[in-house]
């Protein structure tokens, strides 16, 4: 009966009829029943069938160079048994030891795509916590690509010498054994380019780890700790930096250093799957914690400059007035408070709903809410200084105001930096956790808005640098060690006062 059926759905032509398959069974019931009188089903040629079908392959595969490369793969893997072989192909084979490679093939073809399909799966699920462990995943997919890229090789050597083509089937000459499903060929295919792609984003996740991130992070932690640390020190030593209006200043330090200082490290080890690091995140969100920051010290900016200005506009105005200490108490607590309890509020764990509220928050509070709260403080604060300006209104005062170019620098900075960093954090609801396995344009798309997000305490020192003369001469004086006399029209170095004490 198998042989009948064999022989049916291989002749595959439109001629076929009853009277076809009547002659087939007939001749196959001929060679079924031999001379004698014996009823037995099985032909002198299966009774011939080598007991041990392992040894009687490797015979026939060791004197075929592309067999025997089949052969070794699969029973490498162990993708083959040779029981799976019918009788009728084992006859065959006998007499034309030629199909032995696509018999091979046909009977090991599905079980190597379901192989690499499952190997794929296997790696993707690891978890990669040290640069080893990525470098052993790699070395191992790379053992079985080797493997499976030689065993496709060889397929597609024996298909070259295949032209018997019949429904999708690449079937040997004058033989129905051995045909190879093009479509199984095809899937496999699939299969194995999607392999190759899956070991070079370990690749890349490998040499962005340990070369190109580092290469980058390092020098700007390194740089913003000292610009912001020396801006610190500004603020707090020099008698006349220790003015109400640089108190947001000094918040902006420290959010700075607190950038730089944990939530650099931190994210990089979360990115990279480093164990402290994860476990940090899963408390509290860092990332939130310094967008808030950010963007609580850019409202309160512009916020702090419109009350300063009518405070000083409309002395005589009674009502609830703090003291100086008590806004600065006030503002720093509203400032830090906030971001707190708003990166305690998301939960990490949950990737998902963790990014969807993070969108929400960044686009519509950050963007939307806070854009419009600082045009409309900014047009106050103008307003105000145009009217004391058309009533020929001073105030000696005035000049203790935080100036309009620090504002603005601050307000650009933040928003040129920030609207990047926002729009993209989208973009994690489509992307995987495991961060080995990542589109290359997504993991350079990512690298550049994080780094560049990295850059803002950089970013905000120059601005202040360029937009205040004070914070000028200052930083000079503790970077370059010299400073600007204003009455005596040059640069005055620490080593020149020294010297001049010491002749005192």
């Amino acid at each position: 009966v198998r042989l009948c059926y064999r022989q049916v759905v291989f002749m595959q032509s439109p001629e076929m009829n009853y009277l076809t398959l009547y002659i087939t069974i007939i001749s196959s019931s001929l060679l079924l029943i031999p001379a004698g009188g014996d009823n037995t089903l099985i032909t002198s040629q299966y009774q011939q069938e080598p007991s041990d079908h392992q040894t009687y392959l490797f015979n026939i595969a060791k004197h075929n160079k592309m067999a025997h490369t089949i052969w070794n793969f699969i029973n490498k893997h162990k993708l083959f048994n040779p029981d799976n072989i019918d009788l009728y192909c084992y006859a065959e084979l006998k007499h034309n030891h030629r199909l032995i490679a696509p018999i091979l093939i046909n009977n090991s073809l599905e079980d190597s795509q379901t192989y690499l399909k499952v190997s794929s799966i296997e790696h993707r699920e690891k978890y990669i916590a040290t640069s080893l462990d990525a470098k052993l995943i790699v070395q191992h997919m790379y053992n079985i690509m080797r493997d499976q890229q030689l065993y496709y090789n060889t397929v597609r050597a024996v298909l070259q010498e295949m032209y018997n083509t019949t429904q999708g089937l690449m079937c040997p000459q004058s033989s129905n054994c051995g045909c190879i499903s093009m479509d199984i060929l095809e899937k496999y295919k699939y299969q194995l380019s999607d392999f190759s792609k899956s070991n070079n984003d370990i690749w890349e996740y490998i040499i962005f780890k340990e070369y190109i991130e580092p290469c980058f992070r390092i020098p700007i932690c390194v740089f913003g700790l000292i610009l912001n640390i020396i801006l610190l020190l500004i603020l707090t030593l020099q008698k006349s930096m220790k003015i109400e209006t640089n108190l947001l200043i000094l918040n902006l330090a420290v959010s700075n250093i607190v950038t730089l200082l944990i939530y650099t490290p931190v994210q990089y080890g979360q990115l990279y799957g480093i164990h402290y690091a994860v476990e940090i995140y899963n408390s509290i969100d860092l990332e939130v914690l310094v967008v808030t920051a950010n963007a609580m010290i850019m409202l309160c900016l512009n916020i702090k400059r419109y009350f300063d200005v009518s405070r000083v506009l409309k002395p005589e105005v009674s009502g609830c007035r703090m003291n100086s200490t008590v806004r600065c108490i006030v503002y720093s607590l509203v400032i830090w408070t906030t971001s707190i309890m708003v990166a305690f509020t998301i939960p990490p764990r949950h990737q998902l709903l963790s990014t969807i509220i993070k969108t929400f928050l960044y686009s519509f509070m950050y963007l939307v809410t806070f854009s419009i709260l600082v045009a409309v403080f900014s047009m106050m604060s103008a307003r105000k200084l145009q009217r004391a300006a058309l009533q020929e209104q001073t105030n000696p005062e005035l000049e203790n105001v935080i100036s309009s170019s620090v504002v603005l620098g601050v307000t650009v900075v933040y928003y040129a930096v920030h609207i990047p960093f926002l729009l993209v954090c989208w973009l994690d609801v489509f992307v995987s956790a495991r961060t080995h396995f990542l589109h290359p344009t997504y993991r350079i798309l990512t690298f550049i808005i994080h780094t560049y997000f990295l850059t803002y305490p950089l970013i905000t020192v120059a601005v202040l640098y360029k937009a205040s003369s004070a914070f000028r001469t200052y930083f000079r004086k503790y970077i370059c060690r010299c400073w600007y006399i204003p009455d005596d029209g040059e640069y005055i170095t620490m080593s020149s006062l020294q010297h001049a004490e010491n002749q005192d």
